[in-house]
């Protein structure tokens, strides 16, 4: 049987470090995932100072995507009712909105909600997958995660990247001293 998904190099992950996984995640709530597409062109091995500097534009030019990549980027995961929320050529990023059971199935992942200490978050374990009608345009995968403060007196928000390197976690606020 033909697999319509094919796994993302390097896109293998697993929980943070003494994270739980405590149940699945509500299907009908909207995230927001960011997409890296493939370069133009390879960059150029550099050893030491480039003999001849470039502009921003044309950087974007040269090693940026390319409009057709981004194009089929959205048209695929269009299918999936996934919603673009901005894209750019020169920064290779697409950002889609969707709901969780969107995500899931265009990415072919299963996410879950892991509690560690008394933060909490979304994420999932194992490879993200891409739809196979465009593999190799589309490199890191990075679903921004919610992570909650348990407290009685107050919440803190922290953010964190559930991207194909695992989780990276982010804090908006100022660490919280432990009790």
């Amino acid at each position: 049987m033909a697999r319509s998904h094919a796994i993302v190099a390097g896109s293998d992950r697993r929980p943070v470090p003494g994270a739980t996984a405590t149940g699945k995640p509500d299907p009908n709530e909207e995230i927001e995932v960011t997409l890296k597409v493939r370069r133009k062109n390879k960059l150029p091995d550099l050893r030491g100072r480039p003999s001849k500097q470039i502009t921003r534009q044309q950087l974007a030019a040269r090693y940026g995507a390319s409009n057709a990549d981004i194009a089929k980027v959205k048209k695929t995961l269009g299918r999936y009712h996934l919603k673009v929320v901005k894209s750019d050529a020169a920064t290779r990023t697409v950002r889609l909105r969707g709901k969780i059971a969107d995500m899931e199935k265009a990415f072919d992942v299963k996410l879950f909600n892991y509690l560690r200490a008394d933060e909490g978050y979304q994420g999932g374990a194992g490879p993200v997958r891409a739809p196979e009608d465009y593999r190799g345009r589309v490199g890191p995968v990075h679903i921004p995660v919610e992570l909650k403060k348990s407290s009685k007196r107050s919440s803190v928000s922290t953010t964190a990247a559930w991207s194909t390197g695992g989780v990276r976690l982010r804090n908006l606020a100022p660490p919280v001293p432990a009790p």
